[in-house]
């Protein structure tokens, strides 16, 4: 009778085992939409090799995550035009929207801009015709999604903010567009302020410049790229980890840097918790 004991609680150790341990975090399918754009390849300013690699690889991952993933390559002028057009029917019925851009912007007056490739900036009495603002474009995404994933791997170092530089200190009047006179244009990217619901994670701290990297990817993408899969990360664990792998990469020259409002955690994995395993009758 012991030895028969002894199997039978083997057993019941055994099913229980055998019983599913996990289940995920969240229990609802989102729809997430994602947005990714690298520009490298400038006609009239200074290329750049890596963004259209970080481009790829970063909308390779997030596919296989789930997204919805829609992959511009070295956009032009027309390009981005046609994104801010086709942004409502992309993000429409949408939970979570994601912009990731890599290539250079600057900042004018305190505002963000990206540049596409065909940028020749000949005509620098309206600079607003050259460029893409990046606050009109976390406009229309807060507008159509409550959750907003915003990364900038946008600071190189960009000649053409030279050039603009030099024509304002020399005087020149220049439009920004709606009559507005640019006043000032900085180094690297100006901290945007994001609604409620939205983070933005930016490839170094504002008003400096990013690395582009020695390798295939930019060291920021090269962090996103080494930690969006883990499960169970929240999406600020996640850029801690990011912030630390840069900070190593490029022996503390670069500091990622991030703002968020959102009101509830975000993964890209969901956790896993074990179930409760009911007893077993006696």
């Amino acid at each position: 009778m012991r030895d028969l004991a002894k199997i039978t609680t083997s057993l019941i150790i055994a099913a229980l085992l055998a019983l599913p341990t996990s289940w995920a975090a969240s229990a609802k399918d989102d729809v997430r939409v994602a947005v990714i754009m690298g520009n490298g390849a400038y006609t009239h300013t200074a290329p750049l090799p890596n963004p259209p690699n970080d481009a790829r690889e970063i909308a390779l991952a997030l596919q296989a995550l789930g997204f919805q993933v829609h992959l511009l390559v070295d956009a032009s002028k027309m390009d981005m035009q046609q994104l801010e057009a086709n942004a409502e029917r992309w993000f429409a019925g949408a939970d979570v929207g994601l912009f990731f851009y890599a290539g250079h912007g600057l900042q004018i007056n305190g505002e963000n801009f990206i540049v596409p490739v065909d940028a020749t900036f000949a005509n620098l009495d309206d600079i607003s015709g050259e460029l893409t603002s990046l606050t009109a474009t976390l406009h229309w995404m807060e507008e159509h999604t409550a959750t907003n994933i915003i990364f900038l791997d946008a600071c190189r170092n960009n000649p053409l903010a030279d050039v603009i530089k030099s024509q304002v200190s020399a005087g020149r009047s220049m439009s920004l567009g709606s009559e507005e006179q640019v006043q000032y244009v900085g180094q690297g990217l100006a901290e945007m302020e994001a609604s409620v619901g939205t983070l933005i994670a930016y490839a170094t701290q504002p008003g400096n410049v990013a690395e582009d990297g020695q390798g295939s990817n930019s060291p920021f993408t090269t962090g996103i790229l080494k930690f969006i899969h883990e499960p169970g990360m929240e999406i600020r664990e996640i850029l801690t980890s990011v912030r630390v792998s840069v900070l190593d990469e490029t022996r503390k020259r670069q500091i990622p840097w991030d703002h968020s409002s959102l009101t509830e955690e975000f993964y890209f994995i969901a956790p896993v918790k074990p179930r409760d395993i009911p007893m077993p009758p006696p």
